[in-house]
């Protein structure tokens, strides 16, 4: 009898030191809790860090100390053990979303965003619509390539906050990738219209604009960005190029040597000035200009392509076939050198050497109703009067340049009984 009640009291005294124990873990726990959120609050995060690692150690069971850790991790940077520290909370607590979306944040932050998808599509699963995991995959569809999908969560998100500009952002980058520029340019409207001096949004809608070469607002749209940023090279550049194809070869210039002024050995500005200088008349200044790009890059057919074309227009045709023949040795299948070299030979009235590279033009090219035009002028003018009548045809029927039609039409007048 005296045994039995030992035993019973010496299970009540465990019993006791057992729950007292307990109180007493939980209680130092909630300490180092408190702690931790005051350090992190503070900017603190190694403090917090070490406050909610102890946390932990005290009551490793309670999901909330390792989620604290997690963050704190994340705050600091350590993304690699955010994830193992959220893992842990995701293990004791499986149907909380929230430890599924901290996780996912954590992937992202490393680059690992197929784990990131398979943690928000969980989170999705526990909780349909929620606003974080949505954007966040949002982002991460983008990432992998899934652009219809990450479309479709983005468009879920701006049902309820239609201006997330974060959103709209990653959808006009889906959008962009799927060739779908109207609507990526409706979308950074709408973030510029939040956001008017962003000049990243300006930057993206001017580059749309020239997707769907619609020049004269992606010119507009680089003048506002310029307006901000007057240093952009990229900006001069592209504005450069913008109104070199509008015919502005002044207003081009100018941007291109604004570039120039700042970074003299800019390939895509000196490309830019030599073309426009070209293109204003100037021959002799566009060839020092194209000689200085070659110089750069000697093995670039097309900058000798420019460069023989800036010679004929100088009338200096032996040089224009000298270039013209370097084009075609680096790119043997590029029709515009031949082109360029048929015209030269034909400056020179060697008509035969005209027809040759005009022949082996159009065996590269052959539905290019320019190269038939210039084969049936160089046999008009060696009297091959069937052989041009034929070309000039060719060259009509094929055209839709008016101004190339009416070139055809008028020769055939005057070759036609």
């Amino acid at each position: 009898m005296r045994d039995s009640i030992r035993t019973i009291v010496v299970a009540i005294s465990v019993a006791v030191v057992i729950f007292t124990m307990q109180k007493t873990y939980a209680q130092s726990a909630a300490d180092f809790a408190k702690q931790g959120i005051a350090a992190a609050k503070s900017g603190d995060y190694s403090a917090a860090i070490e406050a909610f690692g102890k946390a932990v150690e005290a009551n490793p069971q309670d999901a909330a100390n390792h989620k604290n850790l997690a963050i704190a991790f994340g705050k600091k940077g350590d993304q690699p053990q955010a994830a193992e520290a959220f893992g842990k909370a995701i293990a004791l607590s499986p149907e909380t979303p929230a430890l599924f979306i901290g996780r996912a944040g954590a992937y992202i932050a490393l680059n690992q965003n197929k784990e990131a998808r398979a943690d928000l599509d969980r989170a999705l699963e526990l909780k349909a619509d929620d606003p974080k995991a949505l954007a966040l995959r949002t982002h991460v569809l983008g990432q992998l390539g899934d652009y219809e999908a990450s479309i479709a969560d983005a468009t879920d998100v701006l049902t309820s906050s239609p201006n997330d500009t974060g959103i709209l952002s990653q959808r006009a980058f889906a959008y962009l990738k799927l060739g779908k520029t109207t609507e990526a340019i409706t979308d950074l409207s709408s973030m510029l219209a939040t956001t008017p001096d962003d000049t990243d949004i300006l930057r993206r809608r001017a580059s749309a604009y020239l997707i769907v070469k619609d020049l004269d607002k992606a010119i507009s749209d680089y003048t506002t960005l310029l307006t901000k940023t007057p240093a952009d090279i990229e900006a001069l550049n592209q504005r450069g190029y913008a109104l070199l194809t509008k015919g502005n070869a002044p207003g081009a210039l100018a941007d291109f040597q604004a570039v120039l002024s700042k970074d003299a050995n800019n390939g895509d500005a000196l490309k830019g000035q030599s073309t426009a200088l070209s293109s204003s008349g100037n021959s002799e200044a566009a060839i020092a200009s194209f000689t200085e790009l070659i110089g750069q890059t000697p093995n670039n057919p097309e900058n000798y392509q420019r460069r023989a074309s800036a010679y004929i227009a100088a009338n200096k045709p032996d040089e224009a076939i000298a270039d013209a023949s370097k084009a075609i040795e680096l790119q043997p299948e590029a029709p515009d050198a031949y082109k360029i070299r048929g015209y030269a030979y034909s400056t020179k009235r060697d008509w035969a050497r005209a027809v040759m590279d005009y022949d082996k033009a159009l065996k590269l090219a052959p539905d290019r109703a320019d190269l038939y035009l210039s084969r049936g002028f160089a046999q008009s003018s060696q009297a091959n009067k069937d052989a041009a009548i034929a070309d000039l045809t060719k060259a009509r029927d094929l055209s839709k340049d008016p101004a190339l039609t009416k070139q055809a039409t008028e020769k055939l007048t005057t070759l036609q009984p």
